[in-house]
């Protein structure tokens, strides 16, 4: 016999088959006497007594095996060939048909299609591949009335009438499936919600293990929301190896209250932490939720803001604002005085700004900032406080340290320009010391800063002045056309000038114009001056601006400063063509007409870093041909005078033609 063998069934079975007629038809006599018959009757007499005994133990235990068979809430079914041989009430309640009717049908029959597979896979794998016992799988059975029941089944290999049987035992879990169902609809509904923001959000209970996480949480962890299950929180988000300092899940666990802090990851990352304690309904906490979010930028982004508030962007040191509460803050102090305030102002910032661009004022900023702060103690407090300007706490210096303060800034000004003559560093220096101890040291800046400007007053032009030279020593290193184009345009333009009979005031501007018309160039940057072929139109534009740049660099110079519109006006053309202002004709100054002239010429018959130089014969055909368009008719006519070697008289006079 196979398997399980179902014994209260068999055994009753047995039992019934006895017939009782011969427990009381037959009478077995007492033998007084003690011989082998007597033995014999007393112990069949004994035998029938037991076997007695045993029936009415079966019977009992048949109305018991049968009680809790046809009482049990299970569903209870014996198939035999796939036809149902018992089914108790449970099983008739189940799917709403008789007990009776059950009896000899297929319990396939009542299999919900979809499921049926399934159902005979384990009953296949119970009968065939000796399984015995199948515990816990989820079919759907229809009922009678059309009504879909989930059923958790668990199959049993038996013995019925010497035949294997398969002994079901099926409990409704309906309830159950839908409540798992609504379950998973509001886990799907709160997912949905959950994955769609940017906070971790993590269930934690009190041992600091996941329960579940949202989508962002397990893409930090870089796992799914199985495998992050019942990871230790600390490990799985920070990456540590020991509960976060500050935890906020073991503050909201202890306190049942929400709690907050910051946490950091051990690759550099900082979270906002938010824990709130979930309680069961007898109040007790079981864990927490807890919301992470990435402040890591915020926090750079805020540390940059506070280091913007105390600092200068531009060369590092401490700005106005941090300067102001520093001098507050030394007021409110005993035991600091004397302390002196010390200015300085880089001279000709402007010259150089105007002149050569802001990044090079900038970057002369830097080396003032920098030499300042070779100059001063770790201690004193150096702060950037205007555009050119600077200023300096110095706590317990008197006048005698002062002074030589001031001398160690002009010496390490004088230093720098030792090696750098391109273009000087100037500095006006101003310091004051507190008088007296109660000196409010806003009144010490104040008078440093009055002295600064009485020294800045004194130097003003002389700085303006090594500014321009160092530019005009740049242009001659540059003299980009070729060596000597400058000097070779002075002796064309006074000849022109002179030819035409102009005044001697205006021969010596023009002088002067032919040697510096291009101060602006020294600004240009050398690929674009020195590139070996035609310029592109970005790199025309940047060139264009270049009598801009002169014209300002000549007003910030005395001896410049006469000439500053002719540099201006320099590349205007006779037929309103040119730049930067479009003039056109006699609005265009006589100096700039005659200049324009000289300069082509010599640009023609000089070398250029994108071509040869033209022969003079073609020049002078090309100067011709410009008259009236590119230059002034009349001064092309007293240029090619010359070069034909006609006399001075017969060159029409500039100033006559124009009167007739």
């Amino acid at each position: 016999m196979k398997g399980f063998s179902f014994t209260p069934f068999t055994l009753i079975s047995a039992i019934k088959s006895i017939d009782r007629s011969f427990l009381n038809s037959y009478y077995i006599p007492e033998f007084k006497e003690k011989d082998e018959l007597s033995v014999l009757s007393n112990e069949v007499k004994n035998l029938l007594e037991r076997l007695e005994t045993y029936q009415r133990e079966i019977e009992d235990k048949e109305r018991k095996y049968s009680t809790v068979v046809e009482n049990s809430a299970e569903a209870i079914f014996v198939t035999q060939n796939k036809i149902i041989r018992y089914a108790n009430p449970a099983a008739s309640k189940l799917l709403g048909v008789a007990k009776e009717e059950l009896i000899s049908r297929s319990l396939e029959d009542f299999v919900f299609a979809d499921d049926l597979e399934k159902k005979k896979k384990h009953v296949v794998d119970l009968i065939n591949k000796g399984k015995k016992v199948i515990y816990g799988f989820d079919f759907r059975l229809k009922a009678a009335d059309g009504s879909i029941k989930w059923v958790e089944g668990s199959l049993v290999l038996i013995d019925w009438d010497g035949s294997d049987a398969v002994l079901y035992f099926l409990n409704d879990v309906t309830y159950r499936k839908i409540m798992e169902e609504e379950y998973q609809r509001l886990l799907d509904e709160k997912n949905l919600v959950l994955d769609g923001i940017e906070e971790l959000v993590l269930f934690i209970d009190r041992d600091m293990r996941i329960i579940t996480a949202n989508k962002k949480a397990c893409e930090v962890a870089g796992r799914s929301r199985e495998e992050i299950f019942g990871g230790k929180c600390y490990e799985l988000i920070p990456k540590g190896k020991e509960i976060c300092k500050s935890c906020p899940v073991l503050e909201a666990i202890w306190t049942k209250k929400v709690a907050a802090g910051e946490i950091y990851s051990a690759d550099g990352r900082i979270w906002s932490a938010k824990a709130t304690p979930v309680k069961d309904k007898n109040g007790k906490v079981t864990g927490a939720v807890e919301v992470l979010l990435d402040i890591t930028d915020k926090k750079k982004y805020e540390e940059r803001l506070k280091h913007m508030s105390m600092y200068d962007s531009l060369t590092g040191l401490y700005n106005r604002a941090y300067f102001e509460e520093e001098i507050n803050r030394l007021s409110l102090m005993k035991g600091k005085f004397p302390a002196a305030i010390l200015i300085a102002d880089m001279d000709g910032l402007k010259e150089i700004n105007d002149s050569m661009g802001h990044s090079k004022g900038d970057e002369m900023l830097k080396i003032c900032a920098d030499l300042l702060k070779g100059v001063l103690r770790s201690s004193d407090v150096l702060a950037r406080i205007g555009g050119d300007e600077f200023a300096a706490v110095l706590p317990g210096v008197d006048e005698e340290k002062a002074q030589k303060i001031v001398q160690r800034v002009y010496d390490a000004v004088d230093r720098y320009n030792e090696k750098h003559q391109e273009i000087p560093l100037s500095i006006s220096v101003g310091i004051a010391v507190q008088e007296r101890e109660n000196e409010p040291l806003e009144e010490t800046f104040k008078k440093a800063d009055d002295l600064m400007y009485q020294n800045k007053l004194l130097k003003q032009s002389s700085s303006r002045s090594h500014v321009v030279r160092a530019l005009l020593a740049a242009l001659k290193e540059k003299d980009f056309i070729s060596a000597g184009h400058a000097k070779r345009l002075e002796e064309y333009c006074v000849k022109m000038g002179q030819k035409m009979g102009l005044s001697f005031e205006k021969i010596a501007d023009l002088s002067l114009l032919a040697q510096v018309h291009d101060l602006g160039k020294v600004v240009i940057p050398d690929e674009i001056l020195f590139k070996k072929g035609p310029l592109s139109e970005e790199e025309w534009e940047i060139m264009r601006q270049h009598p801009v740049r002169g014209s300002r660099i000549a007003l910030s110079s005395p001896d410049l400063a006469g000439i500053a519109d002719l540099i201006l006006k320099h590349h205007e053309r006779w037929d309103g063509k040119g730049y930067p202002l479009g003039l056109k004709g006699e609005d265009i100054p006589i100096e700039c007409r005659i200049l324009a002239v000289a300069d082509a010429f010599d640009a023609m018959t000089n070398d250029r870093p994108y071509r040869r130089a033209m022969k003079k014969e073609e020049a002078l055909k090309e100067i011709k041909n410009e008259a009236g368009k590119q230059f002034d008719p009349q001064v092309v006519e007293v240029f090619l005078s010359m070069f034909t070697g006609k006399d001075d008289k017969e060159v029409i006079n500039l100033n006559e033609k124009r009167a007739n």
